[in-house]
């Protein structure tokens, strides 16, 4: 009897609460499958994560699909690589008509933005075939500037949802611990801090060191 009268009255109290509140997930779009694992690696449960591409598909020449525009019409955030490389993406925009993730928007983002441009052409003439004027959009292939990518992408969420900025660094601090075991080895990565590493790689230096 005393058992009942307790949970009666935790009932009556969770009523008079009201429903719990679910948080609302953010609905991000890429532009590439890497992308799209990268960002569920920093958003986790923050966010629900699509890609417009399939990995098999060369970025290149992707043909805008119908399925483009009802996904990212509802999209809050969109995730490109940049550099010249989705050069399809213009089109797709500007059909969907979603003002949160135009390029002008604080719901884009180029994560090539403020990397060091690789093999940027010193001309470029049509004798030369299929080049990008900007550098080798293929950023994702360099250990260095994938971490540089995770950077800009905890940044972005950052900027679009501050309130979890705490849970987004600390995944992306978690990205950068694996990214540099997987790296440079597991020993390594116990004696020196990642951004130590990091510098001495990216400055040339890790083997004189």
């Amino acid at each position: 009897m005393k058992f009942l009268s307790i949970f009666l009255l935790f009932s009556l109290n969770m009523h008079a609460q009201g429903p719990s509140v679910v948080a609302k997930k953010i609905k991000i779009v890429t532009t590439l499958t890497v992308l799209q694992k990268i960002t569920e690696e920093l958003a986790k449960d923050k966010a629900i994560v699509s890609s417009l591409t399939l990995p098999n598909e060369d970025p290149h020449f992707i043909r805008e699909k119908p399925t483009f525009k009802s996904v990212l019409k509802d999209a809050d955030m969109l995730i490109a690589i940049g550099n010249g490389l989705e050069i399809w993406l213009k089109k797709v925009l500007i059909a969907t008509q979603n003002p949160k993730i135009l390029e002008s928007a604080n719901g884009f983002i180029n994560v090539s933005q403020n990397t060091r441009l690789l093999e940027v052409p010193a001309n470029v003439s049509k004798s030369q075939g299929d080049i990008h004027p900007q550098g080798n959009p293929h950023i994702w292939l360099s250990p260095m500037l994938v971490l540089k990518i995770a950077y800009n992408i905890t940044n972005f969420l950052i900027k679009n949802d501050n309130e979890n900025k705490d849970f987004y660094m600390k995944n992306y601090n978690l990205f950068k611990n694996n990214l540099t075991r997987s790296m440079f080895g597991e020993s390594i990565a116990k004696s020196y801090s990642a951004d130590f590493l990091w510098k001495l790689k990216e400055g040339g230096k890790l083997q004189e060191y």
